[in-house]
């Protein structure tokens, strides 16, 4: 089960963060077969940063924010806090399958998946 974690910034502010490790569902081995399938050639729109499947689609998408691995994921509107955390990395893509896993273990915990995750945009 998953629960929010309060971390600090190099200022001292806090931020929320939950860590999704324990949801990953593939082997080393199965992510280095998706890690060369995705640079094999095909046109994908991302890489999915749990599994290192390409995603196809844009439309079922999310990004991330990680914070010291990409299994933290930090609350969104932390954003600005957490950017200032030595262990900040920016946003990464999340494939439709991972972001199933986490947005039921969000509920399961009575956490808003839309707080640490985000769908991309349909583009119009």
């Amino acid at each position: 089960m998953i629960k929010v974690s309060v971390c600090k910034n190099n200022e001292g502010q806090e931020y929320h963060s939950i860590d999704i490790g324990d949801l990953k569902r593939v082997s080393n081995e199965m992510y280095e077969r998706n890690e060369d399938h995705y640079h094999s050639g095909k046109v994908f729109f991302g890489q999915c940063t749990q599994c290192a499947k390409g995603i196809k689609n844009r439309e079922n998408s999310f990004q991330i924010i990680c914070d010291y691995n990409c299994e933290i994921l930090v609350k969104r509107s932390h954003y600005e806090i957490a950017k200032t955390s030595p262990g900040f990395m920016e946003c990464f893509d999340l494939g439709p399958e991972c972001a199933r896993r986490v947005k039921q273990a969000c509920k399961e915990a009575g956490i808003d998946w839309k707080d640490y995750i985000m769908p991309y945009k349909k583009l119009t």
